[in-house]
C-alpha cells in the first residue's frame, strides 16, 4: 500500500497539461500513486494524457475515464480507487510540491490527523509576475481560503464521504461534510501548492458553474444549523464567502437577494447565538457589497 494517493480530475486541457506533467515526472521519487480521472468531454485531452502515460511506462500513474461532468464526481472515482494512508485532491492546471507534501506527512503525529499546508497564487496570463505567498497559520485562514488542494486527508477519515455533483462549492461542502473544523489538524506554513488564478477557462470564471452555488448555500446553512459555536464561526465565514461570490455573479439585485437569503435563514432552527452571529456576518456582507 502506498503512503499517498493524489487524485487529479481533468477536463478540456488539450495543449495545457504542462503544469501537471511537470510534477508527475517526480512521482517516481516518492511513495505515491497518482489517479488521473478524465471526464471524456474532449478527445484531445484523452490522447495527450494517454501518450504521456505511455511514454513514462510507470505503474504509479493510473488513468481512468468516466463521463461525469463535474470535478467532484471525478474525485469520487479516485477516492473509491485509493489504496493508501493519505489522499490529496489537486487540480490539473496547478503545481504540487511533492517534497514539501512528504515533509508534512512525516511531521504528522498520527494517521487520523488532517494535514494542511500553505500555498502560493500565480497569475496564469502573467508568467513574469512572481507567485504570491498565502500563509496558512490558523483555522480562520483555512475558512478564508478553503482550498481543498493544499489539504492532505487520512483515507480512513474521508473514505466514507463523497463529493456532490455541483461544479462550484462542492469542495467546500466536502470539507464541511467531513467536519474539518472539529478535527485534529496540523497546519504548516510550508508551501505545498501553487494555485494559478485569473484563467478564463477555469470554472471560477464560468457563470453557469458559479450559479450552482445557489444549491450549495442551503447545504452550508444546514451545516451551520447543526454546528456548535466553535465550528459555527468557521462555517459562517465560508457561508459569507459563498454569499459574496453568488452576489457578484447574480442577476438579482443585492437587496432582493439579501431578503431571499434572510428568509431562508430565518426558517432554520438554530441557536440564538448563531442567529446573532450570522446576522452580523450578513450585515458585514451587505456593507461589503455597498463599499
Amino acid at each position: 500500500m502506498k503512503t499517498l494517493t493524489i487524485v487529479v480530475p481533468v477536463t478540456k486541457m488539450v495543449g495545457k497539461l504542462h503544469n501537471l506533467t511537470s510534477w508527475l515526472v517526480d512521482v517516481k521519487n516518492f511513495d505515491a500513486k497518482v489517479i488521473i480521472v478524465h471526464d471524456l468531454q474532449d478527445v484531445g485531452t484523452s490522447e495527450e494524457l494517454k501518450e504521456f502515460i505511455k511514454t513514462q511506462r510507470r505503474s504509479d500513474i493510473e488513468y481512468h475515464e468516466i463521463r461525469c461532468g463535474s470535478p467532484g464526481l471525478a474525485r469520487n472515482q479516485g477516492l473509491s480507487a485509493a489504496e493508501s494512508t493519505w489522499i490529496m485532491f489537486v487540480d490539473s492546471d496547478d503545481l504540487l510540491d511533492l517534497r514539501q507534501v512528504f515533509q508534512l506527512i512525516n511531521k504528522s503525529q498520527h494517521e487520523s490527523q488532517i494535514l494542511i499546508g500553505s500555498f502560493a497564487t500565480k497569475i496564469t496570463m502573467a508568467p513574469e509576475v512572481p507567485p504570491k505567498f498565502r500563509p496558512t497559520r490558523t483555522k480562520f485562514d483555512i475558512a478564508m481560503n478553503p482550498g481543498l488542494w493544499r489539504i492532505i486527508f487520512p483515507v480512513a477519515v474521508v473514505e466514507q464521504y463523497r463529493f456532490k455533483e455541483f461544479r462550484m462549492g462542492e469542495d467546500q461542502e466536502f470539507l464541511l461534510g467531513v467536519d474539518l473544523f472539529s478535527r485534529d489538524m496540523h497546519i504548516s506554513e510550508s508551501i505545498v501548492y501553487t494555485y494559478f488564478v485569473q484563467n478564463p477557462t477555469q470554472l471560477t470564471a464560468n457563470k453557469d458553474a458559479i450559479s450552482e452555488l445557489t444549491k450549495v448555500i442551503p447545504l452550508t446553512f444546514s451545516y451551520l444549523q447543526k454546528s456548535g459555536i466553535r465550528t459555527g464561526f468557521f462555517i459562517s465565514v465560508i457561508l459569507l464567502r459563498q454569499l459574496i461570490t453568488e452576489q457578484k455573479h447574480h442577476a438579482v439585485k443585492g437587496t432582493d437577494l439579501l431578503k431571499s437569503r434572510l428568509n431562508d435563514f430565518c426558517q432554520l432552527k438554530v441557536t440564538k447565538k448563531l442567529q446573532l452571529f450570522c446576522a452580523v456576518l450578513i450585515i458585514a456582507w451587505k456593507k461589503l457589497l455597498n463599499a
